[in-house]
């Protein structure tokens, strides 16, 4: 499934916690796999219901949610490399200063990325009530136009 995909079809959170609740099914929101209510999945020798199941296969088969975006391009989430690398490495749990160490870069130099990077989540949260109340209003989605729906290109179309 395509990453871009799934900014239409899913919430943030629905997106950030790895599956979305269904009527019927819990699906991992970041490949699609469908675990139906109801049913028992045995996965490595355990038995889970499909709420477990969706769990623990976003678990084993992706890892955290973090971790799974921010090893695509930095540019589908909108920063730069260096962020990526920094938000990677605070992801494994590193510090300022080991950052600082691993990048070659100043201490204060990673604390204005992180300053940067706060004001880019206030405004990627303005921008998202931007938008939903652009379609709250009219009715109508970004991605429709007065010809159809704008679908994203295949990263592999020419």
């Amino acid at each position: 499934m395509e990453y871009n995909y799934l900014i239409w079809n899913y919430t943030v959170e629905e997106i950030a916690q790895g599956y979305k609740e269904c009527k019927d099914t819990y699906m991992c929101t970041l490949c699609g796999k469908e675990y139906k209510k109801g049913l028992i999945f045995p996965i490595e020798d355990k038995l889970f219901d499909a709420f477990g199941a969706v769990k623990e296969h976003h678990i084993s088969e992706h890892g955290f949610t973090v971790d799974y975006i921010l090893n695509k391009e930095a540019s589908l989430s909108g920063i730069s490399d260096v962020q990526q690398q920094i938000l990677k490495l605070m992801s494994e749990g590193k510090d300022d200063k080991m950052i600082a160490q691993i990048l070659g870069i100043a201490q204060s130099t990673v604390r204005n990325h992180r300053f940067k990077l706060r004001e880019k989540e206030k405004q990627a949260k303005f921008f998202l009530a931007l938008m939903q109340s652009l379609e709250n209003k009219t009715k109508r989605s970004i991605r429709q136009a007065d010809s159809g729906f704008i679908e994203e290109i295949h990263q592999s179309a020419q």
